[in-house]
């Protein structure tokens, strides 16, 4: 018994700290994510924040992908997060500043298969958004990530569904 509960424990650790996600049709993958060039926190432990951060955007991918065709599986790999805006000093506090310059960047590779295994696209992008501040949408304008959203959806959009 102890042992069933020790490899389940286990198996639970490994699975839950894992940097990598599956959906029924998304696999996706955070290739070293405390590299990435800006995924930093001005209020809370940098920990908490870079965990919330992937699964807040790995949530944003399971939704987009589930405009995928039928029989379909979209892989993707990120390698580079650079959240939008800047962290700043004002005074003693930390906080991120959003001017245009900072815009939100996300490297990464993808395939999309068919379930032959068939690859039907792939690539290598640095999705990026320069025109941030003026063209987010009211859809996320409220949400956590709110510019990364946005510039996700349209980059999906532009590659997968049009």
């Amino acid at each position: 018994m102890k042992r069933i509960l020790f490899i389940s424990l286990s198996l639970l650790l490994i699975l839950g700290f894992s940097n990598q996600a599956f959906a029924d049709n998304l696999t996706i993958k955070w290739q070293n994510p405390e590299k990435y060039t800006d995924v930093k926190s001005a209020t809370e432990s940098q920990k908490r924040y870079e965990k919330r951060v992937i699964d807040e955007l790995t949530e944003h991918f399971e939704q987009l992908a589930k405009q995928l065709p039928v029989n379909t599986t979209l892989k993707v790999k990120v390698s580079n997060v650079d959240l939008a805006g800047n962290i700043e000093y004002v005074g003693v506090n930390r906080i991120r500043v959003m001017k245009d310059i900072h815009g939100p960047t996300i490297s990464l590779t993808y395939t999309l298969i068919d379930n032959t295994k068939e690859v039907l696209l792939m690539g290598e992008e640095k999705v990026r958004s320069r025109d941030y501040l003026q063209r987010t949408s009211n859809r996320y304008k409220n949400d956590f990530l709110a510019y990364e959203k946005n510039m996700l959806t349209k980059w999906f959009s532009t590659t997968f569904i049009n």
